[in-house]
Protein backbone atom coordinates (compact mmCIF):
# COMPACT_ATOMS: atom_id res chain seq x y z
CA UNK A 1 0.00 0.00 0.00
CA UNK A 2 1.55 3.44 -1.00
CA UNK A 3 2.08 5.86 1.50
CA UNK A 4 0.77 9.51 0.50
CA UNK A 5 3.82 11.51 0.21
CA UNK A 6 1.64 14.31 2.14
CA UNK A 7 1.14 12.16 5.29
CA UNK A 8 0.78 14.31 8.63
CA UNK A 9 1.27 13.68 12.13
CA UNK A 10 -1.52 15.01 13.60
CA UNK A 11 -4.61 14.42 13.59
CA UNK A 12 -4.32 10.57 12.80
CA UNK A 13 -4.27 9.64 9.27
CA UNK A 14 -5.31 6.44 8.99
CA UNK A 15 -4.47 4.69 5.49
CA UNK A 16 -7.17 4.49 3.05
CA UNK A 17 -9.10 1.11 2.58
CA UNK A 18 -7.53 0.09 5.77
CA UNK A 19 -10.34 -1.35 8.43
CA UNK A 20 -10.25 0.43 11.75
CA UNK A 21 -11.21 -1.79 14.77
CA UNK A 22 -14.01 -0.73 16.64
CA UNK A 23 -12.87 -1.66 19.97
CA UNK A 24 -9.63 -1.93 21.71
CA UNK A 25 -8.15 -5.41 22.36
CA UNK A 26 -6.06 -6.71 25.53
CA UNK A 27 -2.56 -7.42 24.25
CA UNK A 28 0.10 -8.78 26.12
CA UNK A 29 2.12 -6.14 25.27
CA UNK A 30 2.91 -3.96 27.87
CA UNK A 31 4.88 -0.98 26.81
CA UNK A 32 4.19 2.82 27.22
CA UNK A 33 3.72 4.98 24.39
CA UNK A 34 7.00 6.72 24.20
CA UNK A 35 8.71 4.14 24.43
CA UNK A 36 6.30 2.33 21.84
CA UNK A 37 7.22 5.42 19.29
CA UNK A 38 10.74 4.63 20.32
CA UNK A 39 10.67 1.31 19.52
CA UNK A 40 8.85 1.86 16.24
CA UNK A 41 11.16 4.66 15.20
CA UNK A 42 14.46 2.41 15.69
CA UNK A 43 13.26 -0.34 14.22
CA UNK A 44 12.57 1.86 10.94
CA UNK A 45 15.71 3.00 11.05
CA UNK A 46 17.47 -0.24 11.05
CA UNK A 47 15.34 -0.96 8.01
CA UNK A 48 16.55 1.80 6.63
CA UNK A 49 13.32 3.70 6.42
CA UNK A 50 13.67 7.26 5.24
CA UNK A 51 10.89 10.28 5.35
CA UNK A 52 9.15 8.57 8.44
CA UNK A 53 5.73 10.00 9.41
CA UNK A 54 4.18 8.59 12.55
CA UNK A 55 0.80 9.69 12.57
CA UNK A 56 -1.17 9.85 15.61
CA UNK A 57 -4.26 11.75 17.63
CA UNK A 58 -1.96 13.25 19.81
CA UNK A 59 0.28 16.11 18.98
CA UNK A 60 3.63 15.01 18.15
CA UNK A 61 7.07 16.36 17.88
CA UNK A 62 9.00 16.82 14.81
CA UNK A 63 11.18 13.56 15.52
CA UNK A 64 7.95 11.72 15.80
CA UNK A 65 7.47 11.15 19.56
CA UNK A 66 4.44 12.77 21.92
CA UNK A 67 4.95 15.22 23.66
CA UNK A 68 4.49 14.45 27.66
CA UNK A 69 1.54 16.28 28.13
CA UNK A 70 -0.48 14.43 24.79
CA UNK A 71 0.23 10.93 26.18
CA UNK A 72 -3.09 10.72 27.65
CA UNK A 73 -4.46 11.27 24.32
CA UNK A 74 -2.72 8.27 22.46
CA UNK A 75 -4.60 6.60 25.14
CA UNK A 76 -7.70 7.55 24.86
CA UNK A 77 -7.31 7.18 20.99
CA UNK A 78 -4.48 4.29 20.44
CA UNK A 79 -4.45 4.29 16.66
CA UNK A 80 -1.26 4.95 15.01
CA UNK A 81 -0.02 5.03 11.21
CA UNK A 82 3.50 4.79 10.37
CA UNK A 83 4.35 6.13 6.96
CA UNK A 84 7.86 5.86 5.30
CA UNK A 85 9.98 4.73 2.52
CA UNK A 86 11.89 2.17 2.02
CA UNK A 87 13.85 1.75 -1.07
CA UNK A 88 11.31 3.03 -4.01
CA UNK A 89 8.80 2.05 -2.26
CA UNK A 90 6.20 4.11 -0.14
CA UNK A 91 4.55 2.14 2.80
CA UNK A 92 2.46 2.75 5.86
CA UNK A 93 1.56 0.49 8.75
CA UNK A 94 -1.16 0.75 10.88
Amino acid sequence: MGAPMSARAFPLQWPTGQPRSKTCRSSSYRVKPAAAIDELLESLRLLGATHVVVSANAPLRRDGRPYKDALDDIHADNGVAAYFTLGADQLVVA
